[in-house]
């Protein structure tokens, strides 16, 4: 299992966000209530929703569930919101239309009413990657792996106990 780097504080993230949030928002100030897709450029997935909403999903689902700043999937020191060259930027797309499969057409299927949602918090939980451990049940628990079954006696190659190795 590789080792993980610890997530940057979350307030320093949260006031680096709050800086594009500031930003974008008075850019866009006037139409934060009309459609993201009339509002900005190369909006895909999220379509249906406001701008303002749009902004607080990716400052607050995006940003705060992976521990990341906007510029991880944008160019936005060059105020190129719109642009695709960010590699982030085509996976979360593809997440996100994973978590609206998940959210619209799996779980409703398993609880038809009152319907739970996963977001990116789910499984990130402040992490880039999902941790491997949160996803694999603990051994023994269900769906996970199954307990190492146990002979009867010593390991294979063990001492016998009380007794000293010849000199």
């Amino acid at each position: 299992m590789r080792m993980r780097r610890p997530p940057i504080p979350r307030d320093s993230l949260a006031k680096l966000r709050q800086i594009y949030v500031d930003e974008v928002m008075k850019q866009i100030a006037g139409r934060e209530n009309a459609p993201a897709e009339q509002v900005f450029k190369n909006v895909k997935v999220l379509k249906g929703i406001t701008a303002a909403q749009l902004v607080k999903k990716m400052d607050k689902d995006y940003g705060e569930a992976l521990s990341w700043n906007c510029s991880n999937c944008h160019r936005a020191a060059a105020g190129n919101w719109a642009t695709d060259s960010m590699r982030n930027k085509v996976r979360a797309r593809a997440m996100q239309e994973l978590t609206n499969v998940i959210n619209n057409e799996q779980l409703p299927k398993i609880y038809p009413t009152d319907t739970p949602q996963v977001s990116c918090v789910t499984c990130h939980r402040g992490y880039n990657e999902p941790l491997e451990d949160y996803l694999i049940p603990a051994r023994g628990a269900p769906g996970g792996p199954p307990m190492p079954t146990r002979r009867p006696g010593p390991p294979p190659g063990a001492r016998p106990r009380n007794t000293r190795p010849p000199r």
